[in-house]
């Protein structure tokens, strides 16, 4: 079984992007703290926090390192394709949300991070 993509069409074409393991070391690297001296890399887990909580930004660097195959979707057509006012960036934000659910290497990230808001959600009622 072939990995999991998922595929957007932007001005007639079809884009592919993929959640695996070169996606998640590359958004790892975007975002890190230090934890008792120790880098920790959390570019993933903010990354997709940003996405369930509407961050076009974290939309947009999350597509750019997803894009994969050929034609590859670049950053300006990712940027052309949001700032599009034909986009539904509500649908886009749930597709690629749905995607990480369904993703091996990013379906933990989100449920931890559905669970994390839950609570918070709970304690704040």
């Amino acid at each position: 079984r072939i990995m999991q993509t998922m595929e957007l069409t932007i001005k007639d074409k079809v884009y592919s992007f993929k959640a695996g393991i070169g996606f998640m070391t590359k958004a790892n690297k975007t975002q890190f703290m230090v934890n008792e001296g120790i880098r920790v890399d959390v570019g993933l887990q903010l990354m997709v926090g940003g996405i369930m909580d509407g961050d076009v930004l974290a939309l947009r660097d999350a597509l750019v390192l997803m894009a994969d195959g050929n034609p590859k979707a670049t950053e300006s057509i990712i940027n052309g394709y949001l700032e599009d006012e034909s986009t539904d960036i509500d649908a886009l934000f749930e597709q690629v949300i749905d995607f990480f659910k369904t993703s091996n290497c990013t379906k933990k990230t989100v449920h931890k991070l559905e669970e994390e808001k839950a609570k918070r959600e709970g304690k704040n009622q």
